[in-house]
């Protein structure tokens, strides 16, 4: 049945013609030393892509996605489908003082650099932040080191995370963008997480959670 299905459709879309041979196969294949594996990410190499395991454990080839390969446009508007978005703005790592010191094993006694907040006392901050380096060598490059350091972590942090219907195709770091004017939310951000609760056989899963990785104000 299957066969005659085929040779109609073969048929239909060009000639077919196979003439007789008497090669047969080894009863022993010899694959030399040569990895299979190797043969295949050969192969794939040639038209573009690469071979890989997804999350399913299925061992697939196609083209490696550019980092800035959009996963997801998560804009307002009539079509988007997010259904609740949380914006948690935290201050804790922002440092009262950063302290650098060497740990280079050429460096005897260990040099030390400082840089404080000057808007330590107005936020009322409280962390202090110490880094070991072992690039370190001089006073001035570890006072160069907490200065940059300091003004780096000097902004508050945005976590936003999503609520929408299932996406189990996200994974980590995947673009997506984002805006809702009244959060306060807009631009690209990349996939942290996300929590997926299935509700049973022959129901539709849950809306998932999807959580940002944190930006810098």
């Amino acid at each position: 049945m299957h066969w005659q299905r085929y040779s109609r459709l073969s048929r239909r879309a060009f000639p077919v013609s196979i003439e007789p041979s008497t090669a047969t196969l080894p009863a022993v294949m010899d694959l030399w030393d040569r990895d299979p594996a190797d043969d295949w990410r050969e192969i794939a190499a040639a038209g573009g892509m690469v071979v890989r395991t997804d999350r399913w454990g299925v061992i697939t080839a196609a083209r490696q996605p550019t980092p800035e390969t959009v996963a997801a446009d998560w804009q307002e508007g009539h079509s988007c489908p997010v259904t609740d978005l949380d914006v948690e703005i935290r201050t804790s790592s922002i440092p009262r003082r950063v302290i650098v010191v060497s740990s280079s094993p050429d460096v005897s006694p260990p040099v030390v650099g400082v840089w404080d907040n000057p808007d330590a006392d107005s936020q009322a901050l409280t962390y202090e932040m110490r880094i070991q380096s072992s690039t370190v060598t001089t006073a001035a490059a570890a006072t160069s080191l907490a200065a940059l350091s300091g003004q780096r972590w000097s902004k508050p942090q945005s976590s936003v995370s999503v609520t929408v219907p299932a996406r189990p195709d996200l994974a980590y770091g995947d673009l997506v963008l984002l805006r809702r004017a009244q959060a306060a939310v807009s631009g690209p951000y990349r996939v942290a997480g996300w929590t997926l609760t299935l509700a049973g056989r022959d129901r539709a899963p849950e809306p998932m959670s999807v959580r940002m990785m944190a930006r810098q104000w």
